[in-house]
């Protein structure tokens, strides 16, 4: 086994021994260092057989599967060599993809390989991320082998580097760094070059800041993770943690942030610095920027940030949506675009309005910023109800929201929608993933009336909705829209499990023809 070992390594790649060995060394040192000594935890005596057994399935099952495929003529099965096929995977992936991370010192790299192996490992995707990532790329073959959140998150990280380290004060290389970012993205939506140079600006950060980015980065992609929920079931909040990926990130860091060998292995100053990153179990960028609802600026006006951990959370969440589509284009930040860049900053000045007049409603500026774009001429009520979907459909031109209001106009039910939108964007109700929802109606149909019916379908069930978790439209796939725009969102299709994910009901009577058109 030995020597089938060694030649395997050595066809890798003339680094790979060492990253290994370092891998295999973290994983032990990440049992090691996680010391159940905290109140919190359970006596030793109960953790060690489960820590034991965790150590030996990273590290021994790495030699294990090395050691037989050396002279295999199988396939590898990702299921039975998880931990070469991943290792493996990620080098070749890392140096095709990936020139900044590549060139992070070793440690550095070792924990990015060894943090997003918990996400190796979940098999929960976002509806994001189950699309096909670019399927034309042929130097990587990862398709059955790495979670797809993992690109996500190196492609946060690798967009992260690039503008940190390019120089703004250097002409050459800042056309070169933004020709890098930008090359996925569509011409006449393409961030500007003046953009662009403004998102360098905010970006001269400490070293400091930028490792703890790059560990909020790993810990914001491990959660939910099995072995994160795992962790947290030695403790005793084992039965009370949230199902919504963010709300779990704040609430591990908050009450057992050494979980994450990301935070573990930092210096402390550099652990301050990630809490920002997670400053409750609420507050989320996203939900803002979408104008999902207002339970998320609600959070952010109690929340009573410094202007450090302001800054902070806000270029964290910046990198967040500079790798949003990383699973489909891993080379650039194709999610930033124009459209992106101009919601984001309008968001931001919404907040700083707020911090300077608190009397003024970050949502309702944020909404009034973004209607004006869009030239939105209609009543109080309208525009509100027309920016949150147009902001969520990702359709930000006057003319596309001039269609969106003639929908709105035409739509039978039109005067119970407002009534009720009035009352649904008030509650303290924590909606995600409606943005999806209404995003996979327009990509199926590319129809306005389709997207105003599923809003207000999914506005009808905010009202009676009793769950502690949040309202969550996460399983709402582009078969799970057929089947509602099938039914013509009728109640009768709908279905709530114990985690409140909404998802739609097999009507096997009902028949639907896919249109042919494609989302712009």
């Amino acid at each position: 086994m030995r020597k089938k070992y060694y030649d395997v390594v050595m066809r890798m790649g003339p680094n790979i021994n060492k990253v290994m060995t370092q891998i295999k060394q973290a994983h032990l040192r990440s049992i090691n260092e996680f010391k159940f000594n905290d109140q919190n935890y359970k006596s030793d005596s109960t953790e060690q057989p489960w820590m034991s057994y965790f150590a030996a399935g990273l590290v021994v099952g790495s030699v294990i599967a090395l050691g037989n495929t050396a002279d295999s003529e199988e396939p590898l099965d990702p299921k039975k060599y998880s931990r070469i096929a991943y290792l493996t995977n990620m080098e070749t992936l890392i140096s095709t993809h990936y020139p900044r991370i590549s060139n992070l010192p070793e440690d550095m790299l070792t924990l990015i390989i060894e943090q997003l192996d918990w996400v190796q490992q979940n098999t929960e995707f976002t509806p994001q991320a189950s699309v096909i990532y670019d399927a034309s790329d042929n130097k990587v073959n990862i398709s059955n082998h790495l979670n797809r959140e993992i690109l996500r998150a190196l492609t946060r990280i690798e967009m992260l580097l690039l503008v940190a380290q390019t120089d703004f004060n250097n002409p050459e290389e800042v056309g070169e760094s933004y020709k890098r970012f930008t090359k996925d993205q569509r011409e006449s939506e393409k961030l500007s070059y003046n953009d662009f140079y403004r998102l360098l600006g905010e970006f001269q950060i400490s070293e400091s800041e930028l490792d703890a980015q790059i560990r909020a980065v790993l810990i914001g992609a491990a959660t939910l993770s099995p072995i994160a929920k795992a962790f947290l079931s030695q403790t005793q909040y084992a039965k009370q943690y949230p199902y919504d990926s963010v709300q779990f990130s704040g609430f591990t860091v908050t009450l057992v942030p050494t979980m994450y060998p990301a935070y573990r292995r930092a210096s402390p100053n550099v652990q301050r610095l990630i809490h920002c990153a997670f400053p409750n179990d609420k507050q989320h960028w996203r939900h803002m920027f979408y104008l999902e609802n207002n339970s998320a600026f609600l959070d952010f006006e109690r929340a009573n940030l410094s202007a450090e951990s302001l800054s902070f959370w806000k270029r964290y969440w910046l990198i967040n949506a500079f790798g949003f589509n990383g699973h489909i284009k891993m080379d650039s930040a194709v999610f930033f675009d124009d459209s992106v860049a101009l919601r984001a900053n309008l968001l931001h000045e919404a907040m700083d309005i707020h911090l300077s007049d608190s009397t003024k409603s970050t949502a309702v500026t944020y909404a009034n910023l973004c209607a004006k774009h869009l030239e939105i001429n209609a009543n109080e009520d309208e525009a509100l109800l027309l920016t949150r979907v147009m902001t969520m459909t990702n359709l930000m031109t006057p003319v596309a929201a001039s269609t969106m209001y003639t929908a709105l106009q035409e739509y039978p039910d039109r005067e119970a929608l407002l009534q009720l939108h009035k009352q649904t964007f008030k509650s303290d109700i924590l909606v995600t993933y409606l943005p999806a929802l209404l995003f996979n109606v327009w990509s199926v149909r590319q129809k306005a009336s389709d997207v105003i019916a599923a809003f207000h379908w999914a506005n009808k069930i905010i009202p009676g909705f009793t769950h502690n978790n949040p309202l969550s439209f996460r399983t709402m796939t582009r078969s799970a829209v057929e089947i509602l725009i099938a039914s013509q969102f009728s109640e009768t299709s709908l279905v709530v499990n114990e985690k409140g994910e909404v998802s739609a009901r097999e009507l096997p009577t009902l028949g639907f023809q896919k249109t042919s058109g494609k989302p712009d």
